[in-house]
């Protein structure tokens, strides 16, 4: 599985590449300026969390009391399939590490009594040191990506990450354009 995902992430490295959106991000995260919108790619900045990032045009954001957002298409039919979406939490980090953190999450669902496999994988989210947490569980199986910036905490969540369902393949399109040009800026 591992292996599948690296060679899937090398194609989608070289196909974002090609559209443009890493040379965007690359250059972002140097200076903390934020990923100029290209192709099919909208900016969206939050100038009270400190960060940007690029989504796909064919998705719309929702900003939620308190700065919390949301990224989703159109839902096609209810109650499935869930519409492939992401969203961006950001809440004070108490004084704890990403690890720290990441074990919290996790902490539930494992132990010999538990029926999940959480995938944890090292990442970067922004320049900083990440984790991401994959088949972490819910409604829905989701993909998480913890960071902590600034006494912040970054809690992505994208949804769905079961590969079985044909809403997987939406789900890793906003997660590689989120993870590509997220970017930390300062915040208010």
């Amino acid at each position: 599985m591992k292996k599948l995902a690296a060679g899937l992430m090398l194609i989608v490295t070289l196909a974002l590449s090609a559209c443009g959106i890493l040379s965007n991000a690359s250059a972002a995260g140097r200076d903390g300026s934020c990923p100029a919108p290209s192709g099919d790619m909208e900016a969206y900045r939050s100038e009270e969390h400190g960060y940007c990032m690029l989504y796909p045009s064919s998705y719309t954001v929702t900003q939620f009391e308190g700065g919390n957002i949301r990224i989703e298409a159109e839902p096609v039919g209810f109650p499935r399939p869930l519409p492939p979406f992401a969203s961006v939490e950001v809440t004070d980090a108490a004084d704890r590490s990403v690890e720290q953190v990441a074990d919290e999450l996790t902490a539930d669902f494992q132990g010999p009594a538990a029926n999940f496999i959480i995938e944890r994988e090292p990442a970067t989210l922004g320049g900083e040191q990440a984790i991401v947490l994959d088949q972490m569980p819910g409604q829905d199986l989701s993909r998480q990506v913890i960071a902590v910036h600034e006494g912040r905490l970054y809690r992505l969540t994208f949804v769905t990450a079961d590969e079985t369902l044909p809403e997987y393949e939406g789900m890793q399109e906003i997660y590689d354009a989120v993870m590509a040009s997220f970017t930390f800026t300062s915040a208010e």
